[in-house]
């Protein structure tokens, strides 16, 4: 017996309706909440030469990771990317659960009048921690690094990297060593890299811990700017700054947003780790995704399946969240994973 394509088509149609349909009403939108977003410039779903601009929009948080939908934008402008985040968040009724912005570092993103992310805050009518993505803001700073050492390139194939990239084969990818950092590592840099050693670690001293929370104390107290970050003039030494230095007259906000009781802070440093305020604070601060893996992944997905099943919008939109479904259920394709 031969069944009619069309009425796969219809039948596989509804499948991906009702499953997706299912997906968005289990969400739990407990928040606080972190939206990740990236961009991506793919060939038309519609097929021929044409390409369109879709956005990967993610929510992150203490125990999730969910894929919202993949618009597609007319441009990839800070304008239609605030929109289709902002549509898209109420769509999914999670206005008051979003807290946070994960982000690139591009001008389309952080520009103070037009960027995605001044533009969403109105949107949203709310503000929002800015987390731009720290791989990115490292990619920044290496670059600048590389520039310095070996200076300007003139295209995008730096032939010192190019020349790396042809000889890899020929490493031996299993008993190396890497260039040791003491040997680039100056004094000042050695400090200041033990201090944030110190605090991933959770290790910081009393002393250092007081002083943060006295500056933060006093901002929540005495506002005296809408600044959000330290303007470096380049005429101190950051070596010889510790963590206090970089608190603001809006650090105070972090607490504010995530909804978290700051109390503690006027309490002795070693009275915090039995206080449920503190450790409470400490679960969601560390909850907080400040890379944009997510979202790339995200683009991932629509690029793998850019032409799989449908040229409609709609329902290219509910294969998103059938795939990113049944990926989470089904990790891998091991028997015991698949006879679960």
């Amino acid at each position: 017996m031969s069944l009619p394509v069309s009425s796969i088509r219809r039948t596989r149609s509804k499948r991906h309706i009702q499953a997706a349909g299912d997906v968005k009403s289990a969400f739990n939108r407990d928040g606080p909440l972190v939206i990740p977003f990236d961009g991506k410039l793919l060939p038309s779903i519609a097929g021929g030469p044409g390409k369109e601009d879709r956005v990967a929009i993610i929510v992150t948080g203490r125990t999730t990771e969910k894929l919202l939908a993949i618009p597609k934008v007319v441009q990839g402008t800070g304008e239609q990317i605030a929109k289709a985040a902002a549509e898209t968040i109420t769509d999914w009724e999670l206005t008051n659960s979003i807290a946070g912005m994960s982000f690139d570092t591009t001008a389309a993103n952080t520009d103070h009048l037009n960027g995605t992310c001044v533009l969403l805050e109105q949107k949203l009518g709310k503000e929002l921690l800015w987390l731009a993505c720290r791989h990115h803001i490292l990619e920044v700073l290496c670059s600048d690094i590389f520039k310095k050492v070996f200076g300007p390139t003139s295209g995008p194939n730096v032939i010192l990297f190019r020349r790396f990239q042809e000889f890899w084969p020929n490493i031996d990818q299993v008993a190396y060593k890497p260039c040791a950092d003491t040997l680039l590592m100056t004094e000042s840099l050695a400090v200041l890299k033990q201090e944030i050693l110190k605090f991933f670690q959770d290790i910081l001293t009393a002393e250092v811990k007081t002083r943060m929370a006295s500056c933060l104390i006093t901002a929540s107290e005495h506002e005296t700017s809408s600044e959000r970050s330290i303007k470096y003039t380049g005429k101190e030494e950051l070596g010889d700054k510790k963590l206090d230095y970089f608190i603001g007259s809006r650090s105070h906000f972090f607490f504010q947003v995530l909804n978290l009781d700051k109390l503690f802070l006027n309490l002795p440093v070693e009275q915090w780790p039995q206080l449920e305020a503190y450790l409470h604070a400490k679960v969601v601060a560390h909850s907080l995704k400040v890379v944009n893996d997510s979202a790339e992944r995200g683009i991932a997905l629509a690029s793998n399946f850019n032409k799989s099943l449908t040229k409609k919008e709609d329902e290219k939109q509910y294969l998103y969240q059938v795939v990113e479904s049944h990926r989470k259920q089904y990790p891998d394709a091991k028997n015991a994973t698949l006879n679960q």
